[in-house]
């Protein structure tokens, strides 16, 4: 008679792998520049999670060029917390120019300071490896949304109808039917922050060096073509004139400035 297991919880876990790590640790033997970049890169991820502020209920495990951060699907404002984190942590490694990978998956698993195995991680690590394909976290179960908006905490008004925009705010659907963190969506009817201009041009650069680079690697070079295509389609947005109307007077910037009519889409 097989004993039921009585251990595990039900829990969402998101696995999160930079691509070109293993490049960066070879070169990195004889470069003590990525020795530094290495060292820089992993600052990044444990700042952004903020990895020795563990809470009751969520996990973190940092090794090499991986992230695993698993919460109970019950706790409060965790699935919010998880996207934004995650928006934050892919913006900020295309800082330094490194994109990553991920999946976001729910289901059994034990996750503390001593341990970390379960389906849920298995699936967390299938998305990655199998499914997202091109630099993006996908969330393939949209219940993981839903459990978002019900256990709500997570933004400051504390209520259900802001935590659902606040979830909406960091993902978009892809091409292929898997929701992804959206690190593109940076339009406004307002002005652009000089930080999101200095964003969208290194995240422009970033793509057009490595689709330079991997010219004559085709399994790389579909990575950023596909970015390029995410960017080209953001261009657009945000070059275009949204201002609102209220009495008369025009809300918004008119997108005339010097960075909107540099901005150019990647040929």
């Amino acid at each position: 008679m097989t004993k039921k297991i009585s251990n595990y919880e039900e829990r969402i876990v998101l696995f999160l792998d930079i691509l070109g790590f293993k490049g960066l640790i070879k070169d990195s033997i004889e470069d003590a520049e990525k020795f530094q970049k290495i060292r820089t890169l992993i600052r990044v991820i444990r700042n952004v999670f903020n990895i020795t502020q563990r809470t009751k209920e969520r996990a973190i495990t940092q090794f090499s060029d991986s992230l695993i951060v698993s919460f109970k699907i019950t706790e409060k404002g965790e699935v919010a917390f998880l996207l934004a984190k995650t928006h934050e942590l892919i913006k900020r490694l295309v800082l330094h120019e490194i994109v990553c990978r991920g999946g976001i998956a729910k289901g059994q698993l034990i996750h503390d300071h001593i341990f970390m195995f379960g389906q849920a991680f298995i699936d967390a690590y299938n998305l990655e490896s199998k499914l997202a394909i091109f630099p993006r976290v996908i969330i393939v179960n949209e219940s993981i949304i839903t459990l978002g908006k019900k256990y709500y905490g997570y933004h400051p008004a504390n209520n259900s109808i802001y935590e659902d925009k606040e979830l909406k705010s960091f993902t978009s659907m892809d091409f292929d039917g898997y929701t992804f963190i959206d690190y593109f969506n940076s339009g406004t009817i307002w002005e652009m922050s000089a930080k999101d201009k200095f964003y969208i041009k290194k995240l422009r650069k970033l793509i057009v060096i490595q689709l330079q680079l991997n010219e004559n690697k085709p399994y790389i070079k579909q990575k950023y073509e596909w970015m390029k295509d995410k960017f080209n389609e953001r261009v657009k947005e945000i070059k275009t004139d949204k201002r609102i109307e209220i009495a008369g007077f025009k809300m918004g910037s008119d997108k005339s400035s010097k960075f909107y009519r540099e901005l150019k889409p990647i040929e």
